[in-house]
């Protein structure tokens, strides 16, 4: 279904961002409280399935499961990419 698609899709959106940043190298302050807003809200997201699942027995596998993918790419990004970019705060 369409809503199917969304959620994949939603969960490896911003990997061709990711890639022109890692590509370009720099990363201006703008952009990492953008990226850093979108990894804690889908890290948000986990814990509300989880606290759902616990109160009202509700449990959407697909969703879970790219929100997980989701987290994970942008923790590797900032583990692995971030810290070898140079930073434009200004």
């Amino acid at each position: 279904s369409l809503w199917k698609f969304s959620i994949l899709l939603e969960s490896v959106a911003i990997v061709p961002q990711l890639y022109l940043l890692k590509k370009q190298g720099v990363i201006d302050l703008s952009m990492s409280y953008y990226l850093l807003t979108l990894g804690s809200y889908r890290t948000l997201y986990i814990f509300n399935w989880l606290y759902r699942y616990q109160t009202e027995g509700y449990w959407n596998s697909l969703s879970f499961l790219c929100g997980c993918l989701q987290t994970m790419i942008y923790l590797h990004f900032f583990i692995y990419n971030y810290p070898k970019l140079s930073k434009k705060f200004y």
